[in-house]
């Protein structure tokens, strides 16, 4: 076989196939049913419209006994508090000032500091749980052995039981008078947030201070700086607050219920 003869062999292998009773009627019917698809969506658009405001999530707060009452210390009805339904109004008013002057010892949710915040800094501490030594009386209750001999760690491993506590509790003595300023802290991955590019840069520079005068060595890999909004935990921060980030969790079809992404039962 010649060079043409295979050329032409190769053509009619790879020419796609015409579907059989295909013709040009059958084409117009096909554009004619699509077209009256496209009158009937749009007269029932124009019959149905959508509403132009979204509902308001309800708030989600969990019912109180009757001696008890819900106030709150922000405006349109937000960092809501719990008091004593027994109080005259002038006790609740007299008790709501001593509150709203040191709110900032009551914790609500991470979102209502980051909601307005313009600027993060994700921080990730490297190797964090070596980073932290384990006291020389206790390394023995570390002992491992394997085939080369018994050995313990000098530093805290990551399989302890009480490592992530002790790791949780160390970087927050380490960072106490930065908590709920410029800083928000899980185990090795620090939050870093400021209002303006100017302070968020402040923000930042007291943390690595911080971080080179305790010896804390970050990952430059897994840190972002100065950006408008990161991933933290599965979760998307930014100047809006802390939404789901919808890219991570499974995909399913939506007439499948969720329990039916978990397994099913066979009764057989």
């Amino acid at each position: 076989m010649d060079d043409q003869a295979v050329a032409s062999a190769i053509n009619d292998f790879c020419e796609l196939p015409k579907p059989a009773g295909s013709s040009g009627t059958a084409q117009v019917s096909s554009l004619a049913k699509r077209h009256d698809q496209g009158e009937l969506l749009e007269r029932d658009t124009a019959e149905n419209p959508l509403p132009n405001e979204e509902p308001k999530p309800a708030k989600e707060l969990k019912p109180l006994p009757a001696h008890l009452k819900y106030a709150y210390l922000g405006e349109d009805e937000t960092k809501p508090i719990i008091i004593n339904n027994q109080l005259t109004q002038g006790q609740e008013d007299r008790l709501l000032e001593v509150l709203r002057r040191n709110q900032r010892a009551i914790g609500w949710k991470l979102t209502d500091l980051l909601v307005g915040k313009q600027y993060f800094s994700f921080v990730d501490g490297y190797s964090g749980y070596f980073q932290i030594a384990v006291n020389p009386e206790d390394q023995e209750k570390t002992t491992f052995t394997c085939p080369f001999g018994t050995y313990a760690y000098r530093r805290m491993p990551f399989g302890l039981c009480n490592a992530p506590g002790t790791l949780q509790r160390c970087m927050m003595s380490i960072f106490s008078d930065l908590l709920e300023d410029c800083i928000e802290i899980f185990m090795d991955d620090f939050t870093v947030y400021g209002d303006d590019f100017d302070q968020g840069l402040h923000s930042l520079n007291r943390v690595l201070e911080r971080c080179r005068q305790k010896d804390l060595v970050l990952n430059f890999e897994k840190c972002h700086f100065m950006v408008t909004e990161g991933i933290v935990l599965g979760h998307i921060v930014s100047s809006r607050g802390i939404e789901v980030d919808f890219h991570i969790l499974p995909t399913r079809r939506r007439s499948e219920p969720f329990w039916g992404t978990l397994g099913s039962i066979d009764d057989s």
